[in-house]
């Protein structure tokens, strides 16, 4: 049997030592499609709120179930959602997910519901207490907020801009291959990158679009590394 793998995490923030993180969820859900013969055709992360409305990734992932006959696999059901009215629209469309926490054996729609009742109610609850603990400190005379905001933006802002430089270095590299074999054009680099199975940063296909972005924005860091090095 075929399997997709969702990792979810709700906030960037979310490190690997949290027992969420989308390393431990990997890992958990890999060994368990191996323990049970479960051929993993794609894995995907997701970054945000289970409860939300529009979730691309996860529709990704259940388009790729359709289309492969293969299972959702998630570490626990608030990977999946935090939402029992979600679950049941899932149930309802014939959707197939096997969840780490609960086993290897095929639960009943009336545990699913009382799995994602349990799992909403706690998502309530979580929020209440937040809710209760800002009021509180507001009373408190507290000022909420992180005083150091502009340095944690700074920060992310160039952790993104590391992560950004690391990854198109990586996929010029493997165009320069392309390219020692005699194809020039940008399509068809595009065309030999998805044949590879390489994904973007966003986890879609290249386009010749794609290839050229890439290549200006290596041309950009170059540039920019250079007047460093002066400086």
């Amino acid at each position: 049997m075929n399997a997709v793998i969702l990792t979810r995490v709700s906030t960037v923030f979310q490190t690997s030592d949290n027992s969420h993180s989308l390393d431990q969820q990997a890992r958990v859900c890999s060994e368990f499609c191996e323990r049970h013969n479960l051929n993993v055709i794609e894995t995907l992360v997701e970054v945000g709120s289970g409860a939300a409305m529009q979730r691309p990734v996860l529709e990704k992932a259940m388009a790729l179930c359709k289309q492969h006959n293969a299972t959702l696999v998630v570490k626990s059901l608030s990977r999946l959602s935090r939402r029992v009215a979600f679950i049941a629209a899932v149930l309802e469309d014939g959707m197939r997910f096997h969840i780490v926490e609960l086993g290897f054996r095929e639960l009943s729609n009336f545990e699913l519901h009382l799995y994602a009742s349990f799992s909403q109610m706690e998502r309530e609850a979580t929020s209440r207490r937040v809710k209760a603990g800002l009021d509180q400190a507001r009373r408190n005379g507290k000022t909420l907020g992180n005083p150091r905001l502009g340095e944690v933006r700074h920060l992310a802002h160039k952790a993104n801009h590391e992560a950004s430089v690391r990854y198109i270095h990586h996929i010029v590299k493997i165009i320069d291959d392309i390219k020692s074999t005699g194809i020039r054009n940008q399509s068809d680099i595009a065309h030999c990158l998805n044949l590879r199975g390489i994904k973007t940063s966003r986890g879609n296909a290249f386009s010749q679009g794609t290839i050229s972005y890439i290549l200006k924005k290596h041309r950009q860091h170059n540039s920019e590394g250079q007047n460093n090095a002066k400086s």
